[in-house]
């Protein structure tokens, strides 16, 4: 059965905003006079600590004055705030959002919370009290909100991209494609793979111009500062491409884009202007060089909207930079505990759906 969720204890910034916890001055992450606790790479021991203790030494000082590290303003790292939550072991504590069905996508924007349950069903709810509602478009297998009323719809059983506004009741279709396999937005930008040709598209919603053209399945995309990257389905690995500007760019084919890295890729994600991915259970990254195994084992799963990527491994929520600096664990949630979906907002939260048992919930721990 599902309830609301209980009401903020902070006021959330106004929607669009960005807050980014945990940044400070020269090395936000290494106060002065601050000791690390570091394996390889730069990566907490254990790939991230065991859940249980802090990244750094508690009580050090930051480089303006005094610390309190294991406070609620001050968890796990200096300027790390709970946002009103507890801060238990140097870690933030999680609150329940909602409880819900088999959550199989996630996303989050503007203050609205969009979710799709058994790649069949649509909800959202507002993030500050969630009460969910049904999304009354027929069947969806996946979906991006593009603000808090506007979201695109992959419906796979009516062979349909859409783009709604419940806000003026309105909905669009964009293209006949079997639904979408990925969506990937920066700005008011969408671009979406479809699910059956699979061509790749760009363009604002109801008009959608051809980048890449058919010949290999996708498995995920991302896109920074105008710069597109493709994860392949199968073994096709990870690749760059950088569309030309204007309305009617001339398609390029799959196999010609640049590979950035090769193998099964799970997901693809930017941060930092710069691409990371899921190979297996390792979080890689390209830093602008080598590339780097940031997270070496374990990852199921990773989402990024700015410097950090935040990932789920070994029973715990944490985030690091695409540099391999940065590690701080966020949350620990039990080695039982599956994250089923990872979605960080822009209101200072990272959200989560677990199968925690016989729970099925959408979580939230500061970020």
């Amino acid at each position: 059965m599902r309830s609301a969720a209980l009401a903020l204890v902070v006021a959330l910034p106004a929607c669009g905003a960005f807050t980014a916890v945990g940044i400070g001055s020269d090395d936000p992450d290494v106060p002065e006079g601050a000791t690390p606790v570091v394996g390889d790479g730069g990566v907490p021991e254990g790939g991230g600590g065991d859940g249980g203790g802090s990244s750094l030494d508690s009580g050090a000082p930051d480089g303006s004055g005094a610390c309190a590290l294991g406070t609620p303003d001050h968890c796990g790292v200096c300027g790390h705030s709970c946002n009103g939550t507890k801060c238990v072991g140097n870690q933030c504590e999680a609150e329940r959002v909602t409880s819900s069905g088999a959550v199989t996508n996630l996303s989050v924007r503007g203050g609205t919370l969009a979710w799709v349950e058994g790649a069949s069903a649509g909800w959202r709810c507002n993030t500050a009290s969630c009460v969910p509602t049904s999304m009354p478009y027929g069947a969806i297998d996946r979906l991006v909100l593009l603000g808090p009323s506007r979201a695109v719809l992959s419906q796979a059983t009516q062979n349909l991209v859409t783009a709604v506004d419940w806000s003026a009741a309105s909905n669009q279709s964009i293209a006949a494609a079997g639904g979408a396999a990925a969506f990937a937005v920066e700005g008011a930008t969408v671009f979406y793979a479809e699910k059956n040709a699979p061509n790749v598209y760009r363009g604002a919603p109801g008009i959608g111009a051809v980048l890449v053209a058919r010949n290999e399945a996708v498995r995920g995309l991302a896109t920074q500062n105008a710069t597109l990257y493709v994860a392949f389905a199968g073994t096709g690995g990870l690749g760059r491409f950088d569309p030309p500007l204007g309305g009617s760019p001339v398609p390029v084919e799959l196999p010609s884009i640049p590979r950035v890295d090769t193998g099964a890729i799970a997901a693809v994600v930017t941060a930092g202007n710069r691409p990371c991915w899921l190979k297996g259970t390792t979080l890689r990254c390209d830093p602008g060089g080598a590339l780097v195994d940031v997270v070496p084992t374990g990852v199921t799963a990773i989402a990024s909207d700015g410097p950090f990527v935040y990932y789920a491994s070994n029973g715990k929520l944490s985030r690091i930079r695409p540099d391999g600096k940065g590690g701080l664990d966020l949350v620990k949630l039990g080695a039982s505990v599956v994250v089923d979906a990872l979605a960080p907002g822009d209101d200072g939260w990272l959200y989560f759906a677990v199968t925690d048992g016989p729970k099925l919930e959408i979580r939230r721990v500061a970020k």
